[in-house]
């Protein structure tokens, strides 16, 4: 990714990390789905719905599969949006996201993070329209030494592309990542691990 998307990803990343996340996830059935919590929204902005559905139990050095659906209700449609995950470093070997439609983006994989920029195929076109959905489904593979507790922080933002700007302005350095973000949302998920017999 260009450096500029980088750090847009970076900063909406640094708002549920920075500790400011209202976490108010529910726990229920075999495969629990939760609705991250608001953290941010700037006006005018596409409001976002995210469901996570998850594995609430796993086997040591199993595979934690997170189904991630997120909408748009408006009242305006998203330019540009990240989907986003923190993961504990050094508790997994690999994660992997799939169910990016073809053309619409890449996804970025690091220590300790997942995030997936999401661009319209043309200028002027939304990425996320009002009353559409996207989901994806990431995969983490935990190393054989992870025990007890994974949490995850998932979730997504919607993107504003300010008039006169485009994306070939991405590359610019003078882009105040701050002023293109619109409503984020963010939650924790834990999966307990069960030792191997």
């Amino acid at each position: 990714m260009h450096r500029s998307i980088n750090k847009i990803a970076a900063f909406a990343l640094a708002v549920p990390l920075a500790g400011s996340l209202l976490l108010a996830p529910s726990v229920v059935n075999a495969s629990p789905t939760v609705t991250p919590s608001v953290t941010k929204t700037t006006s005018p902005s596409a409001r976002l719905k995210v469901n996570v559905t998850y594995n609430r139990y796993v086997i040591q050095g199993g595979v934690i599969t997170y189904k991630i659906k997120t909408t748009n209700l408006g009242p305006y449609g998203s330019d540009f949006a990240l989907l986003a995950a923190a993961l504990p470093k050094g508790k997994y070997s690999k994660a992997r996201v799939y169910g990016i439609p073809t053309g619409l983006g890449a996804c970025d994989y690091s220590a300790g993070s997942v995030t997936c920029f999401l661009v319209p195929p043309a200028e002027g076109v939304e990425v996320l329209p009002k009353g559409k959905s996207i989901t994806v489904t990431l995969k983490v593979w935990l190393k054989k030494s992870t025990k007890g507790i994974f949490s995850a922080e998932l979730g997504a933002v919607s993107g504003i592309i300010p008039e006169g700007v485009t994306f070939s302005d991405f590359e610019q350095e003078f882009l105040d990542p701050e002023s293109l973000l619109g409503d984020i949302r963010f939650g924790t998920v834990k999966t307990k691990i069960f030792p191997r017999r």
